[in-house]
């Protein structure tokens, strides 16, 4: 009897032995499998903030457009003291800066000149002339924003005519 219940005993153990070594093998499984979903999910995060930041950093460039003004004879009729004021912004809308802006466009670029730049390009402008008042009684060469038409094709998409001002 004894060796009977050694026996049975011993085909316990081996019972229980095989059971632990299929679990434990799952266990390892479940494991490889967890920490292949998490490099797999951070390798797809890295791929998408990497094609994410590749897109949207044309966002951070602005093309520009050089425009020479001018100013003393242009015919501004404001102020120096003027542009230290609250409203200079304004004083110079009154002032006709909008149309002394539009006139260097034409000047520089042609009839279609004014259409090459940003709508809000002239406050660009402005606002440089309101920074440093002494620009008044001098010629100036300010950088200012293209229109978006410009920079689709200096991208090299939107109109072929605009590649040479692009250029």
């Amino acid at each position: 009897m004894n060796n009977a219940a050694s026996s049975d005993r011993t085909h316990r153990d081996a019972r229980v032995a095989a059971l632990l070594k299929k679990r434990y093998a799952a266990e390892r499984r479940f494991r490889l499998f967890g920490l292949s979903a998490i490099i797999f999910s951070a390798l797809v995060l890295a791929f998408l903030l990497f094609s994410m930041t590749a897109n949207g950093i044309g966002g951070f460039k602005r093309a520009e457009l050089k425009l020479a003004m001018d100013l003393p004879a242009s015919g501004l009729q404001i102020d120096a003291n003027r542009l230290s004021q609250p409203d200079a912004m304004s004083g110079l809308e009154l002032a006709g800066f909008e149309r002394a802006f539009e006139a260097a466009a034409k000047t520089q670029y042609g009839a279609e000149g004014i259409d090459l730049f940003s709508s809000d390009a002239w406050r660009e402008a402005a606002t440089a002339l309101i920074e440093d008042p002494s620009l008044l009684s001098r010629k100036v060469e300010l950088s200012l924003p293209a229109s978006n038409e410009l920079a689709k094709a200096l991208r090299g998409e939107g109109n072929p005519e605009l590649l040479p001002v692009a250029a």
